[in-house]
């Protein structure tokens, strides 16, 4: 996948921009920061295990509030 915006030739020669996919839950990441792969694609990890540890937080806060009675 190529990333977008200013750099020149760079841009038209070198795809490296990242989209990761965490099929259980759809949650989708992107990321084209950075002008290597590896680089785009560690920061694309980061970012999801991110987005899943606060999906993880709002299920269990959820789960508390539920035998707590406070909904």
């Amino acid at each position: 996948m190529r990333s977008g915006g200013a750099g020149g030739q760079n841009v038209n020669k070198v795809e490296t921009a990242v989209r990761m996919k965490h099929l259980p839950t759809g949650i989708v990441v992107r990321c084209e920061e950075e002008r290597s792969q590896a680089m785009n694609r560690a920061k694309a990890i980061a970012r999801l295990k991110a987005k899943l540890a606060a999906v993880a937080e709002e299920r269990r806060l959820a789960d508390v509030a539920a035998v707590r009675g406070d909904v």
